[in-house]
């Protein structure tokens, strides 16, 4: 009798438990709250994933803005250095040909002393002779100096070498004429100024402004 009771007392006991775990689990994994945190935390990672690519974006935009800053300096400074080289190169040219105009070769000591002989020790012309088929001129203040000074010197300031062997009508216009057609044909031929001057009877600076002339 006694034995029935406690395993009776003991089978309601175990009963009981049964029901109170029984609900206790039901409440704790009830299917709808677990969708419910579910969801939560699915939403709360899925926030903060957003707003890190929004940071990341933000931050690749600054980036292309500043690259595409460095990129429009660099393109100036590109412009700028061509313009530059451009006003350099036409500068250089132009002083390139300022020099083919005006260049002029400088005639020896030994060669102006030797061949001028005593007649020309007297005269003070500049110490510059320009070579044949170069392309050089000579400046027009010069030009205009000896041209004045042609114009008013007289047969006896022209005289050279050759004119001691000359008749007294030698120096005449048609005699100077003929002098200096002369002393162009032989500038033609690639004769040194010099020899010209030797040759023809007239200075060396004649002789430069003659060809000086014929090239204007």
């Amino acid at each position: 009798m006694d034995f029935l009771l406690l395993l009776l007392l003991n089978i309601a006991t175990m009963a009981v438990l049964y029901l109170i775990l029984r609900h206790r689990i039901r409440k704790e994994f009830n299917s709808t709250k677990f969708i419910d945190d579910m969801e939560r935390e699915v939403g709360a990672i899925v926030t903060e994933m957003n707003q890190t690519t929004e940071r990341n974006i933000q931050l690749i935009e600054h980036k292309l803005s500043s690259l595409r800053e460095v990129s429009k300096h660099a393109e100036a400074l590109l412009v700028r250095g061509r313009e530059e080289l451009d006003h350099q190169t036409t500068k250089l040219e132009r002083y390139r040909n300022l020099g083919r105009k005006h260049s002029v070769v400088p005639a020896t000591p030994a060669e102006n002393s030797d061949s001028r002989g005593p007649i020309h020790q007297g005269q003070h012309h500049p110490q510059q002779r320009t070579t044949p088929g170069s392309g050089s001129s000579l400046p027009a203040e010069m030009v205009q100096e000896h041209s004045q000074v042609l114009k008013q010197s007289g047969p006896s300031t022209q005289r050279s070498k050759s004119d001691d062997n000359n008749p007294p009508g030698a120096q005449n216009p048609e005699s100077r004429e003929a002098r200096k057609a002369q002393v162009l044909t032989l500038y033609h031929q690639g004769q040194d100024p010099q020899h010209i001057a030797e040759t023809t009877g007239f200075t060396l600076g004649e002789i430069e402004l003659i060809i000086a002339l014929m090239r204007r």
